[in-house]
């Protein structure tokens, strides 16, 4: 699955629902899609950087938060109209293979910064699609 990282931190930062839901939030986010790993630095409601993770890159800047599913789910889940149980990341976690790890307390009080990140990554990818097409 192809993702453009690049772009997502221009619309993240670009995305004033999240720049504002993420105010005050300082954390190192994790996406695990299939194998492929990310991490995404957030200080104060900003997106510093977004590098591939690795093993070695984990153990030397680690992750608050690490959301891990298989690829096919993040598939469904990025979707542009998600079935049921795909809209939302709570629903994905409950009943399909998506799994949070990592500070809990932290991605409670940033849930919806982290839902509308993902949201704002659903659009991008159902973009590419588009264009694609």
């Amino acid at each position: 699955m192809q993702i453009d990282f690049q772009r997502l931190m221009r619309a993240g930062n670009g995305d004033a629902e999240f720049r504002l839901m993420s105010r005050f939030l300082d954390t190192r986010l994790e996406l695990q899609i299939g194998k492929d790993r990310h991490q995404i630095d957030i200080h104060d409601g900003e997106i510093l950087a977004i590098r591939p993770a690795d093993d070695e890159t984990h153990l030397a800047h680690p992750s608050t938060i690490l959301i891990k599913a298989p690829e096919d789910d993040w598939r469904r889940y990025l979707e542009a109209v998600p079935r049921p149980f795909y809209q939302d990341l709570w629903a994905a976690q409950t009943h399909h293979g998506f799994e949070v790890i990592g500070d809990r307390a932290t991605f409670h009080a940033y849930y919806r910064a982290t839902a509308r990140l993902l949201e704002v990554l659903r659009a991008i990818v159902n973009d590419d699609r588009e264009e694609a097409a």
